[in-house]
């Protein structure tokens, strides 16, 4: 069998979301929780998902002070913070960004879809779309209908479940061509 271009032995339990992992491990976007485990199913936090975005999309250091009140410039992910409020892809939730909280996948969603520009068109199909926040509609909707997420088995979308690292892995890939365009 060929070789994987990761270097993670845990991605059986998540074969789907190896080719995804595989891509933005060579990109230099995601890393491994240790040197050969990804943990595809650890959550993913607000900073790592910020992270993964601003490395993503390329978005350059900025000189904006950073306005969130819990976030210190020594803390790792206040960079990307500031860089993606500069960048209006995030906008925090009364002036804390929460960068340890674990994110959900409708909020995955909302900054990935701010991050793209994404264009809104049609209605969700999933089971559950009722349980989508107002504010995350406009995003998972442009995400259903641009097969960016899919539903579980039973075609239901979780919105309030956190976010996998697995899944923000096949978000990413899936709209990998549409940031790589961006760049051009």
């Amino acid at each position: 069998s060929p070789v994987a271009a990761h270097p993670f032995k845990d991605m059986e339990s998540a074969a789907w979301a190896s080719e995804a992992v595989e891509y933005l491990y060579k990109e230099g976007i995601v890393n491994g929780r240790s040197e050969t485990e990804f943990v595809p199913s650890a959550t993913v936090t607000r900073a790592e998902l910020v992270k993964m975005i601003c490395q993503a999309m390329k978005i350059e250091e900025t000189t904006t002070q950073i306005t969130f009140s819990d976030v210190v410039g020594s803390e790792w992910f206040a960079p990307f913070a500031n860089r993606a409020l500069a960048a209006g892809i995030v906008k925090g939730d009364g002036g804390a960004f929460y960068g340890n909280r674990e994110i959900t996948r409708e909020d995955a969603a909302v900054i990935i879809f701010r991050a793209l520009g994404l264009e809104n068109g049609g209605e969700v199909t999933f089971t559950d779309a009722e349980t989508v926040s107002d504010y995350a509609k406009e995003a998972v909707t442009a995400f259903c209908n641009g097969k960016i997420v899919n539903g579980y088995s039973d075609n239901a979308f979780k919105p309030q479940a956190n976010a996998t690292r697995a899944e923000v892995a096949v978000m990413l890939s899936r709209v990998s061509d549409i940031f790589s365009k961006e760049v051009k």
